[in-house]
């Protein structure tokens, strides 16, 4: 019997040293405080001290494993919205996620249940996130391709005044690392914008139809009162024409009864005087005929002559709005809009006039090191100065236009390819020598310039992406450098 207890002791014994090994060893690694006192246990030479401080030990890094599933929990959903946004439609993704969603809505009780998550989260993220391991160059994030297309497509909008700082805003935020909430957001601001302009645009002209429907109306009834006065004067007329006709035949009667002479004359004397009376108020009548008639014309002038006013200050309107949309509104040189119709212009005078004319490409090296180390405030002013250079270093009767960006395209006209190369060496050293501070820091600007000719029979588009093609091997070479297509 007392055999039977002091081995069924020593099994518990030998379990107990078991269970503390593989805890010590489970335990490994938490606390260096921790791993002593486990170790002094599993070599069961311990102390009730040693048991004491093994627990508080224990108790604080439950503590402490709590706090941190609580902030890893907190990840694991941040983490689960943003593949959210990113995921493609489908079903079998949507579910996974929306499940995964469930259950991250419960309290994580454990390293182990956290772990789970996170190999789920991670299958879900490799199912949504394209493998570029097999791509040379890393394919640029849909957000950021996105924002390009917002930013080119507003850069080719035609804005008021008004609208085009807030257009420049857009086009700024667009060029910094955003999310797909502030790309909606900015897509919201961009179609009130629009929105906007069609707003403006359709009173204005509705403003103008209006006072053109009122004056057309005017006239009508002012042409209307004229033909009513007319009928009415063409009638009498006629009345007092048969007056006329019927004395003419009393006289001739007079003359033919054969009446004696005394008799014949009172009677020619009483029709002579009905003639005049007759006659006179034909030719009253017809005065004021012809006065209702230039009073009518008179109306008809000033209602055409308000028309007239109206349409050239709405001309005017569209002339200065057209002016202001073609201008870009930070650097005041002509926009992107304003270059597409120059360019039309000068293909035509190239094809009906044979006149030379090229088309070149600037743009600025290093812009976006500008706008990253010293913000965009001096990027906006390096686009304000190098504007205005370029605007006092090509010829007078040159083009040169903002394209979006850091890009700039002149057309220059009557030139050759020796005198283009100048021109554009001319800009080059000009961008160069700028003495350009922001906040008493000095910047170097440089910039590299393509150009090309325009040729009859080639697609104006043809002949931009030689200049572009020109300006991107300046861009590969060394920068700082112009290369014309004909002298390649």
């Amino acid at each position: 019997m007392t055999q039977g207890i002091s081995e069924q002791s020593e099994y518990k014994q030998s379990l107990n040293h078991q269970l503390t090994t593989k805890l010590s060893k489970l335990c490994q690694g938490f606390s260096l405080d921790l791993d002593k006192q486990l170790k002094r246990i599993e070599s069961q030479n311990y102390s009730t001290n040693t048991l004491i401080n093994a627990n508080k030990l224990i108790d604080q890094h439950l503590v402490a494993r709590n706090n941190q599933l609580k902030i890893s929990h907190s990840a694991l959903n941040n983490i689960l919205q943003q593949l959210t946004l990113l995921a493609p439609d489908s079903q079998t993704i949507g579910l996974r996620i929306e499940k995964l969603s469930n259950q991250l809505e419960k309290p994580i009780q454990s390293v182990w249940e956290y772990s789970i998550y996170l190999q789920q989260l991670l299958e879900v993220a490799m199912k949504i996130i394209p493998n570029q391991g097999a791509s040379s160059a890393p394919q640029q994030p849909k957000v950021q391709m996105l924002a390009k297309e917002l930013v080119a497509s507003l850069n080719a909008l035609d804005l008021r005044a008004e609208l085009q700082q807030d257009a420049q805003d857009i086009c700024n935020k667009l060029h910094q690392k955003l999310d797909i909430k502030v790309l909606i957001d900015l897509y919201k601001r961009v179609i009130k914008l629009l929105i906007t302009t069609f707003e403006y645009e359709k009173n204005a002209a509705k403003a103008f139809l209006g006072i053109l429907h009122s004056s057309l109306e005017g006239m009508a009834q002012a042409l209307h009162s004229s033909i009513k006065s007319a009928e009415g004067a063409n009638l009498l007329k006629e009345k007092l024409d048969l007056r006329v006709n019927h004395t003419l035949a009393s006289l001739t009667l007079s003359v033919e009864e054969g009446l004696e002479p005394s008799e014949i004359k009172d009677r020619i004397m009483h029709n002579i005087e009905q003639l005049k009376k007759d006659l006179s108020a034909k030719t009253e009548l017809e005065k004021q005929e012809n006065r209702k008639l230039n009073l009518s014309l008179f109306q008809m002038k000033e209602k055409l002559k308000l028309i007239t006013s109206e349409a050239q200050t709405f001309r005017s309107m569209l002339v200065t709005q057209s002016k202001i949309n073609q201008l870009d509104s930070l650097t005041q040189i002509p926009n992107r809009s304003a270059l597409e119709n120059k360019v039309k212009s000068t293909y035509s005078q190239v094809v009906n006039h044979d006149i030379s004319a090229w088309i070149i490409i600037a743009d600025i090296d290093r812009f976006k090191s500008i706008n990253d180390n010293f913000g965009h405030n001096a990027g906006d002013k390096c686009l304000q100065v190098v504007a205005l250079t370029l605007q006092n270093t090509i010829p007078e009767e040159s083009f040169i236009a903002r394209y979006g960006g850091e890009e700039f395209v002149g057309i220059l006209e009557n030139v050759d390819a020796k005198q283009v190369t100048q021109i554009c060496e001319n800009i080059r050293i000009a961008i160069k020598n700028l003495a350009f501070k922001f906040k008493e820091q000095q910047i170097q600007l440089t910039i590299s310039i393509g150009a090309a000719q325009f040729k009859r029979g080639e697609a104006t588009e043809q002949t931009f992406e030689k200049a572009d093609s020109c300006l991107y091997a300046a861009k590969r070479t060394s920068r700082d450098k112009v290369i014309v297509y004909e002298c390649q």
